[in-house]
């Protein structure tokens, strides 16, 4: 699609106890809109949980959406936050990890880590040009879901 940017990038949290801000300065233009997904996992392997989060920002909306649960049981949980671009919970509803945005830059974001992110690996679409319109509604509310039972054994 002609004047489309979109490179897929992937970068880690700081480590806990680390909160503040982030700068990722490497798109290569300055973003509309940002699309993030952060999962558990620290590095490659099994686990016996399943956490992950997924959220958006066009750099004054933001929203996210994490799922957790453990397991070979019927412990699960689910939020939906609109304060937050970056959410991750566990199976108690537990933030682990969260972050909101501070700006949409020239070459790139910043955003604030308001619960260190452990180093969990986040991956990032960072989307631009003159062809992309970008809206979202925006009113904060935190909602924690049961997920329901049973989970799947793996």
């Amino acid at each position: 699609m002609p004047g489309l940017r979109s490179p897929p990038r992937s970068r880690r949290s700081p480590p806990s106890p680390v909160t503040g801000n982030q700068t990722i300065n490497t798109t290569g233009f300055q973003p509309k809109a940002v699309l993030f997904w952060i999962t558990d996992r620290t590095s490659a392997g099994n686990s016996p949980d399943a956490r992950f989060g997924r959220g958006w920002t066009d750099g004054t909306n933001q929203a996210a959406a994490a799922t957790a649960w453990d397991d070979g049981t019927d412990v699960g949980a689910g939020v939906l936050v609109t304060n937050r671009t970056i959410t991750l919970i566990n199976d108690a509803g537990t933030v682990l990890a969260d972050a909101s945005i501070v700006s949409l830059n020239s070459d790139g974001f910043t955003i604030n880590w308001n619960t260190a992110g452990g180093s969990r690996l986040v991956t990032y679409l960072a989307l631009g040009g003159s062809d992309l319109v970008w809206e979202m509604p925006s009113s904060p509310v935190r909602r924690v879901m049961p997920i329901p039972a049973p989970c799947p054994s793996f």
